[in-house]
């Protein structure tokens, strides 16, 4: 048990706080009403404490005893720790008197024996390794589940979907991994690129808001704000970047394995009068951020013609449609054929 304040705890106090494994692991009422009333009081230290009881769901191991007691053998060896001077000190419960309690139906061993296990193990990785656990959220809820990373950015999960991402992110990057449908709305931080993993893309930000969502077997990232790059997580990757403004939206296809930019639809005019194929790309350009192409055969020819609130797709469309030519879409940009 701590001597800190309460208001000061950091992770660690919590977790070498009994009345707080009471009260996480539904053991003990009183303890359950005081961190309640207590949390209520405190919205403070609602990040702190969500990152204890994320540790405590993620190590909750159910160990028998013995098995227990050569890990944490292994433990204190590897801290260089003697017993005696462990963080918490083992409890020998077998011969203390104390009143009965109920047991969590799924722990297999004492509330004391996994607190240490798990104090221990904590004070090994951070210490030892410098890095963090794994934390892995499931949506289980009907509605939106919002989760708040150790960047300060938040993630509103949708139902049925999965969000894996470490307990704190290492200083040169952040990087998450996401199944199902979210939004971010990214904390930023240029030196640390924020990156989510979702199905075979990749989208990096530095600070942005941002959905990913289902569609059959397409994924769909559309970008609110600020500037997002959006790539394949493969070799071939860097043939497949594009950037997003507000509005666009990214593609992926799976059984086809491409990745597709649909620009936000402008209310855009533009005009051709016997411009030739460079000069409607560089318009097409400015209007709308994609790059055409071309590969065709046909190179010396020109165009006129008049669009009043269209889109990329119509103007290429009919281009092709009168000069006899196709199109390709990849990614950000069409290759006329």
């Amino acid at each position: 048990m701590t001597n800190k304040h309460r208001i000061n705890y950091e992770v660690e106090d919590f977790l070498s706080d009994e009345s707080f494994t009471n009260y996480h692991f539904q053991v003990n009422t009183v303890d359950e009403q005081n961190w309640k009333q207590w949390i209520v009081a405190h919205p403070e230290k609602r990040k702190v404490i969500n990152e204890a009881r994320e540790l405590l769901r993620s190590l909750s191991l159910s160990l028998p005893d013995n098995e227990y007691q050569l890990e944490l053998d292994k433990i204190t060896a590897a801290i260089n720790l003697p017993a005696e001077s462990s963080t918490v000190k083992m409890l020998n419960w077998s011969e203390q008197s104390k009143p009965k309690r109920k047991r969590h139906r799924h722990l297999g061993f004492s509330i004391p024996v996994l607190l240490a296990f798990i104090v221990t193990g904590y004070i090994f990785v951070h210490k030892s390794y410098g890095y963090y656990a794994v934390i892995e959220t499931v949506n289980k809820q009907a509605g939106p589940l919002v989760v708040t990373l150790s960047d300060s950015t938040t993630v509103t999960l949708a139902p049925n979907s999965t969000l894996k991402y470490p307990l704190h992110f290492k200083t040169t990057n952040r990087n998450v991994y996401l199944t199902g449908e979210a939004q971010f709305h990214v904390k930023r931080n240029e030196k640390s690129p924020f990156k989510v993993f979702s199905e075979n893309i990749v989208a990096t930000v530095l600070g942005t808001m941002f959905t990913f969502k289902k569609s059959g077997d397409s994924t769909l990232v559309e970008l609110i704000n600020g500037k997002l790059n959006v790539e394949l997580n493969n070799r071939a990757a860097n043939k497949m970047l594009i950037t997003l403004a507000p509005a666009d939206k990214a593609i992926y296809v799976k059984h086809d394995e491409q990745l597709y930019k649909q620009p936000f639809t402008r209310p855009v005019n533009l005009y051709f009068h016997q411009n030739n194929f460079n000069e409607i790309a560089l318009q097409i350009k400015n209007a709308f951020g994609i790059t055409v192409i071309n590969k065709s055969n046909k190179k010396l020819w020109r165009f006129t013609g008049d669009f009043k609130n269209t889109s990329t797709k119509e103007v290429i469309e009919n281009i092709c449609l009168v000069k006899g030519l196709s199109t390709e879409y990849k990614g950000d940009t069409i290759f006329i054929k």
